[in-house]
């Protein structure tokens, strides 16, 4: 999360054209921020900003707030890169 924090509600994560890694997303993937997970429900990426709307709380978690600078993971349940389900090391640094 870039450099503004969001809230429990929030279901909109602004990112920018210039987030590392933003377009190994895709909607119906799970992300992670800190102990969160969430649903991607919708992505619009364009070449100059971007927005994923998500679902919070998914998986049994608890929406929270999160700080700004906060990393967010891509969720995996079955093998991953490295052959193992679980919070894959792809990430990204959102704006709010």
């Amino acid at each position: 999360i870039g450099p503004s924090a969001i809230n429990s509600s929030t279901t909109s994560i602004d990112v920018p054209d210039n987030t590392t890694g933003r377009n190994m997303f895709f909607k119906g993937d799970y992300i992670m921020i800190d102990q969160e997970a969430m649903l991607i429900t919708a992505i619009k990426l364009d070449t100059s900003s971007g927005a994923f709307t998500v679902e919070r709380g998914a998986l049994g978690t608890t929406a929270e707030e999160h700080a700004a600078n906060s990393k967010i993971y891509k969720y995996t349940y079955g093998p991953s890169h490295s052959g193992y389900g679980g919070v894959e090391q792809i990430e990204a640094d959102v704006d709010r």
